[in-house]
């Protein structure tokens, strides 16, 4: 039978296996099981919770991936009985060239079917570090990014990962109960983003956003749900001088699979994969965006401009001059002054899920893929520049603290 191997890290002190692209996969596995023999492996310090449900998964224990056990635990893999078995394997990486490079460490350089998965976030530096080999991407910037430096290698984009949360009463009655009961009838908004270094940027738009609205909102009732990686940023947002009820949830179980506290909310604030999540359940999302003049702003994801979005993959790296060219821009000081406006433009972010980013919408895309990948072979001339780059830049990573 077809088979597929997925191989991503998951390491504590990087990403821990709670991030959107394992909850990306883990639909994209779904989705695929029906038409293949899917396995799932993860290597590192911690499995991924999100993953441990999926009867294909195992998680491989692995110190740093230059460790030699890391290589040894990795080169079993292709050992395992049923991929051993497989007439047509391909082994696929999700992430960049820290997770490529073990499948060089399992199968050997130019050895196998292999191909990238790049899930959302920003571009790569060096993309042409990825030429010759097969990537399946999420967004149309990426995938034109890509496209340049190389069109005849398999390239394609599947937007659609995301099915509707699930609706669970007893994480709602935990996780959000202010939400969930709203005795006072306050519209009820969400944010759902990490609380870590890498995202204060996002993060200072949202909350600069929301202070900005001052007390004219006094009747919203907010909560914030974000895996805490950094107390400092933490600190910062709890400085910021917001003029309604607002509380920040970090507690492990909480933020385990919070995208099913937009069950509870009216309006949502969020980044990718959440953006895409609240939509599904006919929420009105509002994406981080600095305006013209760098001020933080909220703006509504609309039939308008959903492109432009999904193009920036949901994020405040999205320009407000491409918004504003597909019509006028709806900021979210627009939406709550408005009463009812949010269950309109929640039902029409809904459509738009349903038509574009459904799971099912990637179907195709995913078929042709494999049959075009699986008859491709990377050059080994080609992995092994991308092995001798990777070597470099963990060893300069790695230098930089002995400096210091």
């Amino acid at each position: 039978m077809k088979t597929i191997v997925f191989l991503m890290s998951s390491y504590s002190t990087l990403n821990t296996g709670v991030g959107g692209h394992y909850r990306s996969l883990k639909e994209i596995v779904s989705l695929l099981e029906g038409d293949f023999h899917v396995r799932v492996f993860t290597y590192g310090d911690v499995p991924s919770p999100v993953l441990a449900t999926l009867d294909c998964y195992r998680h491989v224990e692995a110190p740093h991936v230059l460790n030699p056990r890391t290589w040894r635990a990795l080169r079993k893999i292709r050992t395992e009985p049923d991929i051993r078995q497989a007439d047509e394997v391909l082994y696929i990486s999700v992430g960049d060239l820290h997770t490529y490079v073990p499948i060089l460490f399992c199968l050997g350089l130019g050895s196998g079917p292999v191909a990238l998965v790049k899930p959302g976030g920003p571009m790569f530096n060096h993309c042409y570090m990825f030429n010759g080999l097969p990537l399946m991407v999420f967004q149309r910037q990426d995938y034109n990014r890509f496209a340049g430096y190389d069109s005849d290698r398999p390239l394609m984009m599947a937007p659609g990962r995301v099915s509707p949360p699930p609706y669970d009463d007893e994480y709602l009655r935990v996780a959000v109960p202010r939400l969930l009961s709203n005795p006072e009838q306050r519209l009820r908004l969400l944010t759902i983003c990490r609380v870590a270094e890498e995202k204060s940027g996002s993060l200072a738009i949202m909350y600069g956003a929301l202070a900005g609205l001052g007390s004219q909102v006094s009747d919203l009732e907010s909560v914030h749900i974000g895996i805490l990686q950094s107390r400092s940023v933490l600190e910062d947002l709890e400085r910021y001088p917001l003029g309604f009820s607002h509380q920040i949830l970090v507690a492990d179980e909480v933020v385990d699979t919070a995208a099913r506290a937009a069950h509870a909310c009216d309006l949502f604030v969020g980044l990718g994969r959440c953006v895409m999540e609240a939509m599904a359940l006919g929420k009105v999302a509002f994406v981080p965006v600095n305006d013209h003049h760098g001020a933080p702003r909220l703006v509504a994801v609309t039939p308008d401009n959903w492109r432009v979005f999904q193009n920036h993959n949901f994020t405040d790296r999205t320009p407000i001059a491409e918004l504003e060219a597909c019509g006028d821009v709806i900021f979210i000081e627009d939406v709550v002054a408005e009463y009812g406006r949010w269950q309109v433009l929640g039902a029409e972010g809904h459509r738009i899920f349903e038509e574009h980013l459904s799971i099912r919408t990637s179907a195709t895309a995913w078929r042709e893929f494999y049959d075009r990948a699986v008859r491709y072979r990377t050059s080994r001339l080609q992995d092994l520049a991308r092995l001798l780059y990777f070597l470099a830049v963990t060893c300069k990573r790695q230098l930089i603290p002995i400096k210091r």
